[in-house]
């Protein structure tokens, strides 16, 4: 009888092929043996499944291998899988693996757990071993290499076997049919492997021979893209560590473009682009723009101040080019992201706060600022004594990571305090709810966006009264939330819709309390602000979305839509609205009237009522990510009589 091996991956997203698993499966087959003697089965879920529903549907199938992909936001779930499936299925064998388990045995399983193991290392060659050992009897796994396991009581690990370096070796699973039953719209794929830097707080920079760059054919990547944009997808994420390190990732770049022309197949493509490759990058970011794909490009920073990346090895990273590429993308309106990370190793608060800020003067698009996590099998896990790192474990039952909340440079306060500066920032920065003013008192007033976003950060500190300011000090500092993915997208959803009103509310009792708000012309600004607040979804916000409008003293509001308005400014102020809003005029030439056309939906979807907090935070994420696409367009319009308003066109 056959053996039945049940590859099982617990992914972040819903309907994400299953990428580990068609690898593994697809080599093991490559043998005659293996391929007439087993049946493998691909079991996908989402991480957040009850893992009693998890449990029940494995022991049913009582399979005599389950392989497990492990990775930080599953091994909360695997971890309690873990017990249950050998108890009720006692004659299976259990191996786990990815970067979170490699050489962990002895945390994650007992030494009475014999019939567990550990994959540590690239998996193809391990696991194809693995299950000749099983179809063998499993007697000597101590001569199979890449393994981690308990036995009589000792710790074992098998050397490692070295790297595949020519991936074709790999049969292709969307090829060959390993997804012909799997239903998705999401998709990790790639065409390399390997990362040339080292930064102490990634996986991928393991160094060694990891270092080199190993590629799979472009023959097999064309052919495999066409059977994947033949589907309807939505999603492709290009899991490769340096997207566009190579000329030929141009080439399929516009491929998949052309694809999406003709298919609509995929919608949106999301990369880690290639850190010194600026031409490259700024080239496939067109391509995807032009070709009307939803694309947001991050730029990954981590710190602008020098002394940290080299703490964290990531010197060698030139900030010219990142600077060079941020320019380019500025000129061409290709939305983008930064992306940084509190607190590094060397950051202070005071240096963060600068990074931040300087970020904001030029303009760089949305900051997203992730935690300083330690992740097993990293440099940063292994110099935590050194750094004098204090972490917490984020408050949810899925993950398995520590989030450092002290440094030797940074107290638990101060830590506290970037994150209220950072919410701060997003709330008025990145959301575009005072941006406007916010350059208006730094180029002409003299008061530096730190200034004006630590302001609001004690501010809400101060009046917890208020449901936003309560959910940052409760949920993102206290309970951990930073280290949710989708905190942004779920603080995007209270100021932008749920509480935009109040919210409005809130920012007027702040903005009026400020020695500067004497000044008319920030008194304009803040109004500008107001109308210039985007809307997250094409669908409007319950109930009076824009009630505050009836407060406005220097922009008389002409009309009312619930998508659009239009204001008329006065000829004192026009000349300071047009500098600090992005207008679409025509040429050459400006309205009759000083009236403005504010358009508020672009390319938005619809908000669902049913969808969970899960998808509500992820799908803010990802817009506020492409926040140049969500902002407002301001039009100036003409008038044709004095009864009627007309767009330029």
């Amino acid at each position: 009888m056959n053996k039945i091996i049940t590859m099982c991956e617990f992914n972040y997203y819903p309907n994400m092929l299953p990428l580990v698993s068609g690898y593994l499966q697809s080599y093991a087959r490559k043998d005659a043996a293996v391929a007439d003697n087993t049946d493998f089965e691909l079991y996908t879920r989402t991480a957040s499944t009850s893992s009693d529903q998890i449990i029940e549907e494995l022991v049913e199938r009582q399979s005599d291998v389950y392989a497990i992909s492990c990775y930080i936001w599953n091994m909360g779930l695997v971890k309690r899988l873990l017990g249950p499936l050998t108890e009720r299925v006692p004659h299976a064998y259990i191996i786990l693996g990815g970067p979170q388990v490699q050489g962990r045995v002895q945390t994650y399983v007992r030494p009475d757990q014999e019939r567990i193991f550990i994959a540590n290392g690239e998996g193809e060659v391990i696991f194809y071993e693995f299950i000749k050992e099983v179809l063998a009897g499993g007697g000597k796994f101590r001569d199979r290499p890449g393994l981690n396991f308990w036995q009589r009581g000792m710790a074992i690990t098998t050397p490692s076997p070295p790297l595949i370096q020519d991936l074709d070796e790999i049969p292709s699973p969307f090829l060959e049919g390993a997804y012909k039953d799997i239903p998705f719209v999401n998709v990790a794929y790639e065409t390399n492997r390997g990362c040339p830097y080292t930064c102490s707080f990634c996986y991928f920079s393991r160094g060694g021979e990891y270092r080199k760059l190993r590629k799979f054919s472009q023959d097999r990547i064309r052919a495999e893209l066409e059977w994947l944009t033949s589907r309807d997808l939505m999603y492709l994420f290009m899991a490769d560590a340096n997207w566009g390190v190579f000329k030929e990732d141009i080439e399929i770049s516009r491929l998949l473009a052309d694809y999406s022309k003709k298919r609509g197949s995929p919608t949106f493509v999301s990369f880690s682009s290639a850190k010194n490759r600026p031409n490259n990058v700024f080239e496939i970011a067109r391509i995807f723009k032009d070709a009307g794909i939803t694309n947001a490009q991050p730029i990954s920073f981590q710190s602008l101040n020098t002394e940290v990346l080299k703490l964290i090895s990531r010197i060698n990273i030139k900030a010219d080019k990142i600077d060079e590429l941020q320019t380019l993308f500025h000129q061409e309106k290709i939305d983008s992201y930064v992306e940084m990370i509190w607190p590094l190793p060397g950051e202070t608060l005071d240096s963060f706060k600068d990074g931040l800020e300087k970020i904001c003067g030029q303009q760089l698009g949305t900051i997203t600022c992730y935690p300083t996590l330690l992740l097993p099998n990293t440099a940063l896990w292994d110099q935590a004594e050194e750094f004098e790192f204090k972490t917490i474990e984020p408050d949810t039952a899925l993950s398995d990571s520590k989030i450092v909340v002290q440094t030797k440079w940074v107290t638990n306060a101060e830590y506290k305090e970037g994150v209220r500066y950072f919410f701060a920032t997003h709330i008025l920065f990145n959301l575009g709810t005072l941006r406007c003013l916010a350059s208006y008192l730094h180029d002409v007033r003299g008061i530096r966006r730190r200034e004006l976003f630590t302001a609001f950060a004690n501010y809400m500190r101060a009046h917890q009264e208020n449901e936003l300011a309560f959910w940052v000090e409760d949920f993102a500092i206290e309970r951990g939330g930073f280290f949710d993915n989708g905190s942004l997208g779920l603080c995007a959803h209270m100021v932008l819709h749920e509480d935009r009103g109040r919210f409005h509310q809130f920012l007027y009792q702040f903005v009026s309390e400020q020695e500067w708000w004497t000044d008319p012309a920030a008194r304009v600004l803040f109004e500008v602000d107001v109308l210039n607040t985007p809307f997250l979804y094409s669908s409007p916000p319950r109930g009076d979305a824009n009630r505050f409008v009836s407060h406005l003293h220097y922009l008389n509001l002409v009309e009312m839509g619930p998508t659009r308005c239009v204001i008329r400014v006065s000829s004192e102020y026009h000349d300071l609205v047009s500098g600090y809003v992005e207008l679409n005029m025509l040429e050459g030439g400006l309205g009759i009237g000083g009236l403005f056309a504010v358009n508020y939906v672009n390319n938005q979807i619809p908000f669902m009522p049913s969808w969970t907090t899960e998808q509500i935070g992820n799908h803010g994420q990802g817009r506020i990510q492409s926040n140049r696409s969500l902002m407002p367009r301001w039009v100036e319009l003409d008038v044709v009589d004095d009864l009627m308003v007309e767009e330029i066109v």
